[in-house]
Formats: structure tokens, C-alpha cells, sequence
């Protein structure tokens, strides 16, 4: 019973967590609920009675927790960089219709990171890396991160937000041969 409640109690607390967009604690409650469903020791409580509550056998449980854990830091560093997106799309059933998602968001996860390594006098490497990492968080070719960031390089500059002078960046690669191949 205990066990139960407390199950019921964690998992109540994560819509107000993704509706207040608070990606932060989303992070923190995986965490929680990764520590809690694998059984470790470091999840077992005594009751007042002096029982075990732990949350075993819960290997879907620690799936989603491990899921949502990736997605909250992706969440938090898409919405740092000002990039408008929906949560709930990024667990659709659909694997090609979630892939296709993430892949629209890589475009514009470039280009707002541009922008603002931009002010920062940070190597253009940096955001390839970004987009990199981004795109493998999702099994995603990391080819598809060098695709990007190359489209964004050569697209003329719409006046939006995304594009601007880049005269004045630290490329760091100019001359340099970029390997996005996974090691």
C-alpha cells in the first residue's frame, strides 16, 4: 500500500511539472523515479513499521524515468536558446513521426546557438557539437547534425532572428577538418 501511494504520488507530480514547463524538476523527478523503480539500495526505505518500501521490478517504469530524463535536458537547453517546441511530441508512438520532430528542431537549434555563441566569441564548433550530442540524445544520424549546421552556414540571411554577420566569430574551423563521425 505504501509503496503504491507513493508511486501514485510521483507520478502526479509530473503534468504540473510539464505544463508549468518546468524542466528542471521534470530532470530532478526522473532522477527520483530512476533511483526509486531500479531497486537499488539506494531506493530502499524502512517504513515506520520497519518495512522495505522500494519500487522493484519496474524495468518500463525505469525506462520512461531514464526517457524523460534526457528529454528534460534537452528541453531545458532548447528552451535556454529560445527555440518555441512541444513536449509531448518528442514520446510519440510513432518513432518516424518523433524522428521527424526532432529533426525540424535541429535547424533552428543551430542557428539560435549561432546567435548567441555569436555574442560570446565561441567557436562555431561548438554548436556542430551541440547539434551532435542533440541529435544522438535521439538515435539519430550524427551526420545530421554536420547537414544542418551546413544548411544554416550557406542560407542567405532572411532578416529573421536565427541568421546574422558572422564576420566576427571565432570560426575555430576555418582551415580545420570537423569530424562529426561518432568515435
Amino acid at each position: 500500500p505504501q509503496t503504491k501511494t507513493a508511486f501514485e504520488v510521483y507520478r502526479a507530480c509530473l503534468p504540473s511539472a510539464v505544463s508549468r514547463r518546468d524542466f528542471s524538476r521534470i530532470k530532478t523527478l526522473a532522477h527520483v523515479g530512476l533511483r526509486a523503480g531500479d531497486g537499488g539500495s539506494d531506493s530502499i526505505v524502512k517504513s515506520s513499521r520497519g518495512n522495505v518500501v522500494s519500487w522493484q521490478n519496474q524495468s518500463v517504469f525505469v525506462a520512461q524515468c531514464h526517457r524523460l530524463k534526457i528529454n528534460s535536458s534537452w528541453w531545458n537547453v532548447l528552451q535556454r536558446f529560445g527555440i518555441s517546441f512541444d513536449p509531448k511530441r518528442f514520446d510519440s508512438k510513432d518513432n518516424s513521426q518523433r524522428n521527424e520532430y526532432i529533426v525540424s528542431l535541429v535547424l533552428p537549434l543551430v542557428g539560435s546557438a549561432c546567435k548567441a555563441l555569436l555574442r560570446a566569441s565561441v567557436s562555431l564548433e561548438r554548436v556542430l557539437q551541440l547539434a551532435a550530442k542533440f541529435v544522438e540524445a535521439y538515435g539519430l544520424e550524427r551526420e545530421l547534425a554536420a547537414q544542418k549546421f551546413v544548411e544554416f552556414l550557406l542560407s542567405s540571411p532572411t532578416g529573421d532572428d536565427t541568421t546574422g554577420d558572422f564576420s566576427g566569430m571565432n570560426t575555430g574551423t576555418r582551415g580545420k577538418h570537423v569530424d562529426v563521425r561518432k568515435d
